[in-house]
């Protein structure tokens, strides 16, 4: 089946949920447009494939099965609307952040397995439909496991060496965080 077979199947079942759950007003206001081009982009991201324990059973975007790395196991997050386990009570700003710059609601560095780095020049209207999509997606009530990161890679502060090493220097992250090209050559020729 090809990319573009598997898109156009799942983009008509999210049509078809959208529609369903128009009767249930999401608290977050979008007009119907930004929420169907936001399903189509999570579609394309293919969120829910770090975001969806489809072997446990779990529901769409409510938490990812668990990804064993050399530097532990890590979950993908609970990213639907709801407002304990979820993203349901970040602001678009907050999102945005998270999205592009892999910094969390709490202002912590995320670990790089969420691949934020794919993401720092989607545009805010890309941006703002994604929210609008996952703000639309009914709450479920899952928290994710704890990640199960070795020591010492889960102390977060470590993450800023892995940011100064490891992202090119034509990354350019949005929201006033952004490295010059220079210092990642005299980072990348000291080590």
């Amino acid at each position: 089946m090809t990319l573009l077979m598997a898109l156009r199947r799942n983009f008509a079942r999210i049509a078809a949920s959208l529609l369903l759950l128009g009767a249930s007003a999401p608290v977050f206001a979008a007009d119907d447009a930004a929420i169907t081009r936001g399903a189509y982009l999570a579609i394309a991201a293919d969120c829910g494939s770090c975001h969806t324990d489809k072997k446990a059973g779990g529901a769409p975007l409510g938490g990812g099965p668990p990804l064993k790395t050399d530097f532990g196991t890590f979950y993908g997050p609970n990213i639907t609307s709801d407002k304990r386990t979820g993203i349901g009570d970040w602001t678009e700003d907050q999102f945005k952040r998270a999205l592009r710059s892999g910094i969390n609601e709490h202002g912590a560095y995320m670990f790089p397995a969420f691949p934020f780095t794919s993401f720092t020049n989607l545009t805010d209207a890309d941006a703002s439909d994604l929210y609008a999509y996952l703000q639309s997606v009914p709450a479920v009530t899952h928290r994710a496991p704890r990640n199960e990161v070795k020591f010492p890679f889960g102390w977060r502060p470590l993450l800023w060496f892995w940011r100064i090493s490891w992202l090119s220097s034509s990354t350019t992250f949005r929201f006033g965080i952004s490295l010059p090209p220079r210092s990642f050559s005299r980072l990348r020729a000291a080590i």
